[in-house]
């Protein structure tokens, strides 16, 4: 019994690095392309690539916490991420998530809960919003958000 635990969360943990993997690479391709406009590279005083940004899924955050980034001291960035919260995300929740968390350690930035009239909706303002939002609007919306992510400047 305890064999076939072991190996379902260590296959679990290959699928999740499998994703996660793939999403700090893309944080990493839109940095980038926005530091090119705004120079916003090594803005935490850390060279931004993926050997630098540490993931570790776990259990010990509050329920109502997914995820929180912490500095290394200059060594890089680890992201705390709430292992159930994960767990019922979809890949583009978790690319929210992820996001996020490296918005406030590799970018800076605070979290930002204005919101903004778009139509006849109001959209949060920001991926930096403490509050989770209908990935729907993430969807709808991605090209504003990750432009506001990169470009705002607090």
């Amino acid at each position: 019994m305890q064999l076939v635990v072991l190996l379902f969360l260590v296959s679990s943990k290959l699928i999740a690095d499998v994703t996660v993997n793939q999403l700090i690479e893309s944080f990493i391709t839109q940095e980038k392309a926005h530091a090119e406009i705004t120079n916003l590279s090594n803005i935490a005083g850390v060279e931004i690539n993926s050997k630098n940004i540490e993931v570790v899924f776990t259990s010990n955050l509050d329920a109502s916490i997914a995820g929180r980034c912490r500095s290394r001291n200059g060594k890089g960035v680890s992201v705390y991420l709430n292992t159930q919260s994960w767990g019922w995300l979809s890949d583009l929740g978790r690319e929210l998530l992820l996001f996020h968390e490296l918005g406030h350690c590799i970018l800076r930035r605070k979290h930002r809960d204005e919101t903004i009239q778009v139509g006849q909706i109001l959209i949060p303002a920001s991926i930096m919003n403490h509050e989770a939002f209908d990935e729907n609007i993430y969807k709808e919306f991605k090209q504003y958000f990750l432009e506001e992510l990169f470009r705002f400047k607090e």
